[in-house]
């Protein structure tokens, strides 16, 4: 049992059912979980095939997907492509310490959106999608508190197994339902645009922490 204290969110346990019948989220599939409790497969509760790496297609990458619907599995394909390439910037800082530098109107360090990119994937995919135990302390994600680089990234991957455990199953009445647990300002707004939108953000943020390691992370390293 993980027994750090909740920086960014505690993750937990993931459950072994997710969705209707199992009273956590939604989708109806079962969680096959490696040694480490990493997500291996996912298979629908009604007896369906599994979905996950052991039944990816050859050579192309992608995930199948039976239960769901092509925009599931494009969703699901965009946001662990952003989710990775996120955690590869922060791999790409020369000086650590300068993921959270500030620098003028530069008010929010790549740390810090680093750390509420993967809380809004592992809350809202994770949490209410999926309905792992994962809390978040959306406060500590602003904090601008330093955590380890391999903290940050061990969320964003931590992210990315929620995205290819929950989304791709989705069916086409799934994502056109309204979202659960939505923030006023989205109230009404269905699952597909609000995935949607949660992929649109992370992208925004994404190309910040870009610009801040070329900008920032950069002068910051050439000044100590």
């Amino acid at each position: 049992e993980d027994k750090r204290p909740p920086t960014l969110g505690h993750m937990g346990p993931v459950p072994r059912s997710i969705g209707p019948g199992s009273g956590q989220g939604r989708g109806g599939r079962e969680l096959t979980e490696g040694a480490g409790g990493e997500i291996l497969a996912v298979k629908a509760m009604d007896g369906g095939p599994p979905i996950g790496p052991g039944s990816r297609t050859q050579g192309g990458g992608k995930m199948t997907t039976p239960l769901g619907s092509p925009a599931a599995e494009a969703i699901a394909d965009l946001l662990a492509r952003e989710l990775g390439r996120m955690a590869d910037q922060l791999r790409a800082y020369r000086d650590e310490e300068a993921i959270w530098a500030l620098d003028g109107a530069i008010l929010n360090s790549a740390g810090t959106l680093a750390a509420h990119g993967a809380g809004n994937i592992l809350h809202f995919v994770g949490a209410v999608l999926g309905g792992t135990e994962y809390e978040r302390n959306r406060e500590a994600e602003f904090s601008g508190e330093w955590i380890p680089r391999a903290e940050l990234i061990r969320h964003l991957d931590e992210a990315v197994r929620v995205v290819q455990a929950v989304i791709p199953g989705l069916t086409e009445d799934e994502l056109e339902a309204p979202f659960p647990e939505l923030p006023d300002r989205y109230a009404g707004a269905s699952t597909y645009w609000f995935l949607t939108h949660l992929t649109s953000h992370l992208s925004w943020h994404l190309g910040q922490v870009d610009y801040h390691r070329r900008i920032v992370g950069e002068r910051w390293t050439s000044e100590i």
